[in-house]
């Protein structure tokens, strides 16, 4: 039997589900046994030498770290996204993917003022590379300011600059933070400065840490990211290693879906029929809604309103209702074991042949295989 360490932040969210995801590579495979500090023994490598192993999952905080598992011979994957550069395997989050997704949920609740708030560890500014990148190709810029949110200290002079910025910012304001820890100290500011949230300023942090989003006022939403399957992808990896396989460089997987709780359950759109357009079309996608429904809601011709929801939202309103029926079956199918055709039916689609048809032909995949490369 195999043995291998794992060197993770078990005081985080992503670290913890990382080691549920070794754990649950071992218990599939039968013929591995993992190692792993305590909490608290993630600070320094002492102690994982005295470990009889055969390789090691790593959470690469720094080159250092590196350079000593490289000077034992022991074969190493890292998941770490700190590190831009390690020298071995990787197996990690798409920051860039993730900063995209912000940008799109942002965009399709009609925002049209951006600020990315967060870091500048490398995985921060991918991600807010990636979220100001996606803002300016549809036509706005985003706010950046150079503050430190993981080092902010209350009524510090990083936390009064930060209060400043979202005061002066143009309402209402769509906030991306790289992470839950990041996102949380933004609602803390805005609830010191009376900025009300979502109202004026709607928050998205990442990670989907229970730790934060429950405790935050107004819950947080938060974008979900396959951290279990990075722990097992990255077992994966480390058994071929160890078994002379060849493994790729990097290895990196895409967010799942956005968590939206109270921080930006809104939508920022000023025309007002358009507003109760989506609200009718997100409340009733579950149902078999056609564009006459939504036409009913509003005291505007189908031809009026097609035009204006087009030239406002960006798309026509049956691409829209199709948008909303996909995002629903996405978190059916991550969130529950429930088979096609009940998902089918709770999204509103008339046959599971159809729904399967219309998922494949937005997401390039069927529901199936949607399911089975993002479920734990």
């Amino acid at each position: 039997m195999r043995q291998i360490g794992v060197m993770v932040d078990l005081m985080g969210r992503y670290g913890r589900a990382v080691l549920e995801g070794v754990t649950d590579f071992s218990l599939q495979c039968r013929q591995l046994k993992i190692i792993a500090p305590q909490p608290f023994g993630y600070s320094s490598l002492s102690g994982w030498t005295q470990w009889d192993i055969d390789g090691m999952i790593i959470q690469m905080p720094a080159l250092d770290w590196g350079e000593e598992i490289r000077s034992r011979g022991i074969k190493a994957v890292n998941v770490s996204s700190i590190m831009r550069e390690t020298g071995f395997p990787t197996v990690t989050l798409d920051s860039v993917g993730i900063g995209r997704m912000a940008a799109e949920y942002f965009l399709n609740r009609g925002f049209r003022n951006f600020a990315f708030i967060g870091g500048f560890s490398y995985f921060a500014q991918l991600r807010g590379d990636a979220f100001v990148a996606r803002t300016i190709e549809a036509g706005y810029s985003c706010m950046r300011p150079p503050i430190n949110t993981l080092d902010i200290s209350v009524h510090g002079s990083e936390w009064t600059d930060l209060c400043n910025f979202l005061k002066a910012a143009p309402y209402p304001l769509a906030i991306f933070a790289p992470n839950d820890h990041s996102a949380m100290t933004v609602l803390d500011v805005c609830a010191a400065a009376n900025i009300a949230v979502p109202e004026q300023a709607a928050v998205l942090g990442c990670d989907n840490d229970e730790l934060f989003y429950r405790r935050a006022q107004p819950p947080l939403s938060s974008i979900d990211v396959p951290a279990v399957k990075v722990g097992f992808e990255a077992a994966q990896a480390l058994m071929d290693l160890i078994e002379g396989r060849a493994v790729p460089e990097v290895k990196l997987l895409q967010p799942l879906s956005i968590v939206t709780r109270k921080s930006t359950d809104i939508l920022a759109i000023n025309d007002p029929e358009i507003m109760k357009s989506l609200q009718f079309i997100r409340e009733n996608a579950h149902r078999q809604i056609q564009i006459k429904d939504v036409v009913a809601q509003v005291p505007l011709t189908r031809r009026t309103l097609e035009l204006r929801f087009r030239e406002i939202v960006g798309r026509p309103i049956l691409a829209e209702i199709i948008r909303v029926k996909i995002e629903m079956a996405k978190e059916l199918l991550l969130d529950t074991d429930l088979k096609m055709p009940e998902i089918a039916i709770r999204c509103g689609f008339t046959r599971a042949p159809y729904f399967g048809e219309v998922f494949r032909r937005k997401l390039d995949m069927t529901p199936t295989e949607f399911r089975r490369r993002n479920k734990k």
